[in-house]
């Protein structure tokens, strides 16, 4: 039609058509780029670049300085950053290609930011750069929050800066941290209240936040003017700059030295050698189906049965990774997780866990497939929450672990070793209120960064080794975070007595913690975990999984007033022991489950905690009883357990191993064992029912089959291409009727 015009009409008809294209009411996530975790096309440039041959030494020697140049810049955030998560080390700075591919990133870090950054970069390039009232420029910076546009959850924060050589666009540089409050209706960014993106606080999509390599100060004071830590947010936005702009020098003196060309070119030639390479591992692994399942026990609001539901599927150089059936996503609760964020774990797990020692970039994950039902908790839209995505996105890395390492197992364990689960869950708690200082602050404790390993063959998991998610992340130095916030550690990373996951191998302990608020007008706490009704992880291969965790509270007296008058008042260091035997007189000893919503803490008050365990390995009756002896003596196994569980017995008075009876005890274990067996069709038509019915809590997720989802009813599934977002009732509302409801049985009683 265009062509038929004269070329009045051709002009007034593209005057009209420029209008239009600019009238465009909102520019959101573009769903061709945020389902695309692939490597971009290569540019012509690029592509002219690799036809020629490399020196591969010459590559090696580019590379490795580019990473280390990454963690000189990840240890300079650790150093200069504010939030706890950066300054313990959840960050990663990185270097993209001029298309948004993750090329090159730090070792230590947040491994899931190495799948998720490149989204936001892609739309940078599709809709600011040749936007004339934006533009990318040498000394811009953008940043964003949102992981609606490619990130976790809004409590993680990104910045970015171009680098410019000879006039054309070389390469991004970034750094991505877990900051924590972005202004949600709770403190400290992860809001479990929320019931809609409108209360999760700041969502920033990608935004040009800084010109000529400063930033703009009216952005930065409405983005103070959002939240309520403005400290936190205006010297980590400095922060993260201060960083990109180092590294956009490093990357000047890399192109100085080696030249435009060989750097643009290793950047991209690194990015599909890593393909390369996970493609040939693939293809090693045998080819077959497994399958794995793991729950969260909590919305954050009720207690709930939420599946995730993982089936890998390999043949030849194909690995599919197949989530559907698991449950829908929720309406009004802050669990749900975008595609990408999915995607995200699965990197993870690559990195992290099964191929270590590749490079780690977006490269990784580019040739893995994937199968998730629309519409579900894994795969949410756009207009429900997701601030506390790692409800269901640990889950699933759990299932995907074990899904793996059937997998793997069979395979020569050459480049990597099968791996029972580690601890998945974010046991730690969310402080937020005025400090020492006066001022107002709200974050999340970095003794998330503490959970414990799974077992391997041959050997026992490690203790509170690090977080799944970073594993070179580090705990909180306990001097530096009471200079920080106003509470004590009463009791300070103490390894939690028979905290493991038992096996032939056992997994790693986690450790406990007590703390107390002190020199504070206003004070609180809050934790948002699942895992206190239905435990987090399982063991493998016959090992067992972890336990389930409360959060245990003395409330009612100050602490620090009975150790002035008694300094022996607070002498138990142990959460079990405290619990149990309650030696503090006239306090109020309560359990809540790790789902506890944001509350004011008095002076005084203890609150006790702890990290979960590993995942065991193999059968219990078979671990060495030597080693079960050294956990007793390590004082993280009780004898007690050591006989009930793994049949070792030991000397009541020496504490020495009675080998003898060792064998007598485990000989009438296996004994009863196989009393207790039964023939599989008559243990599965007593076991096996047709649906979730009868549970102690509503069901979300398919039951036996994956293109049936129950959505917390009894009644019937729904088909899984038609998933419609559940909404959930306030619990407070609930309890309200439920509480009229008895005020009228009352008065009707008392009138009859």
């Amino acid at each position: 039609m265009k062509n038929d015009l004269n070329p009045d009409e051709r002009e007034a008809f593209e005057s009209v058509e420029a209008f239009l294209k600019n009238q465009t009411v909102f520019i959101g996530p573009d769903p061709d780029i945020m389902r695309d975790h692939g490597l971009a096309p290569r540019t012509p440039r690029e592509h002219a670049l690799l036809a020629r041959d490399w020196e591969r030494d010459r590559v090696g020697l580019m590379r490795d300085r580019l990473i280390s140049n990454c963690n000189e810049t990840w240890q300079v955030m650790s150093a200069i950053a504010s939030s706890p998560g950066a300054k313990w080390g959840d960050s990663i700075t990185g270097i993209w290609t001029a298309s948004g591919d993750l090329a090159v990133v730090s070792t230590g870090g947040v491994l899931g930011f190495a799948s998720i950054t490149h989204y936001a970069l892609r739309h940078i390039m599709k809709y600011w750069r040749g936007e004339p009232s934006i533009g990318v420029n040498d000394g811009d910076a953008f940043m964003h929050n949102d992981a609606r546009w490619g990130s976790i959850h809004p409590a993680d924060f990104a910045t970015f800066m171009p680098v410019f050589a000879g006039g054309e666009l070389a390469c991004w540089v970034g750094c991505s941290e877990h900051l924590g409050e972005n202004g949600a209706i709770e403190p400290g960014g992860l809001s479990a209240l929320a019931e809609s993106v409108y209360g999760e606080g700041l969502r920033i999509s990608p935004m040009k936040i800084a010109e000529g390599g400063e930033l703009k100060r009216d952005l930065v004071t409405f983005m103070q003017n959002m939240v309520r830590d403005r400290a936190l947010m205006y010297e980590d936005m400095k922060a993260r700059l201060a960083v990109c702009k180092t590294l956009v020098q490093r990357v000047h003196d890399a192109i100085a030295e080696f030249g435009a060309d060989d750097f643009i070119g290793m950047l991209r030639l690194g990015l599909e050698d890593v393909q390369a390479e996970v493609r040939r591992r693939i293809a090693a692994l045998p080819d077959g189906t497994t399958r794995a399942i793991a729950f969260a026990d909590s919305t954050l609001r009720e207690q709930a049965y939420i599946k995730c539901n993982v089936e890998l599927r390999k043949s030849g150089e194909r690995l599919v990774v197949n989530v559907r059936g698991s449950a829908p996503e929720f309406a009004n609760r802050t669990i749900n997780s975008v595609l990408g964020s999915t995607k995200a774990v699965v990197g993870n797990l690559l990195c992290g866990f099964v191929w270590p020692d590749l490079p780690r970039n977006q490269a990784v994950l580019a040739p893995v497939e994937f199968e998730v039902d629309p519409g579900s908790c894994l795969n949410s839209s756009f207009e429900t929450p997701n601030s506390i995505s790692m409800l269901t996105l640990f889950p699933t890395f759990t299932a995907l672990q074990v899904a793996f390492t059937k997998l793997s197992y069979a395979a020569p364990q050459a480049r990597t070793r099968a791996l029972a689960p580690w601890y998945n869950m974010i046991n730690t708690y969310i402080y937020a209120g005025v400090n020492q200082r006066g001022q107002m602050v709200a974050s999340i404790s970095a003794n998330v960064n503490g959970m414990p390993g799974g077992a391997r063959d041959g050997a026992d998991g490690e203790h509170s080794m690090a977080a799944l998610f970073s594993i070179m992340g580090d705990l909180p130095e306990i001097e530096v975070q009471e200079q920080e916030v106003p509470y004590l550690s009463l009791i300070g990373k103490k390894l939690l007595r028979d905290n493991q996951g038992f096996g032939k191998f056992r997994g790693g302990s986690g450790f406990q913690w007590a703390i107390s608020p002190k020199d504070s007008p206003l004070w609180g706490f809050a934790t948002v975990a699942s895992g206190s009704a239905y435990p987090n992880i399982s063991g493998i291969f016959g090992g067992y999984g972890c336990g389930t965790y409360p959060i245990c509270k003395v409330l009612g007296v100050d602490i620090f007033e009975r150790i002035e008058d008694d300094p022996r008042a607070f002498a138990s260091y142990d959460l079990a022991e405290i619990m149990n035997q309650r030696p503090i007189a006239g306090a109020r000893y309560e359990t809540h489950t790790m789902a506890m919503p944001f509350e004011l803490a008095q002076r005084g008050d203890i609150y006790l905690m702890s990290q979960g365990t590993g995942g065991g390995w193999g059968d219990v009756l078979e671990r060495e009883p030597l080693s079960v002896w050294r956990d007793v003596c390590d004082q993280i196994l009780c004898a007690a357990v050591a006989r009930q569980v793994y049949g070792v017995v030991l000397h009541a008075q020496t504490q020495a191993l009675d080998e003898d009876a060792t064998q007598r005890v485990r000989a009438q274990l296996r004994a009863e064992r196989l009393a207790r067996g039964r023939p599989y069709a008559e243990f599965i038509a007593d076991w096996v029912t047709p649906g979730p019915s009868g549970l102690p809590a509503p069901y979300f997720g398919c039951w036996d089959k994956p293109d049936e989802i129950w959505m917390g009813n009894e009644e019937v599934p729904c088909p899984a291409d038609a998933l419609q977002p559940v909404m959930m009732q306030d619990p407070q509302w609930l309890r309200i009727r439920e509480l009229e409801a008895q005020v009228r049985q009352l008065r009707a009683e008392r009138t009859a």
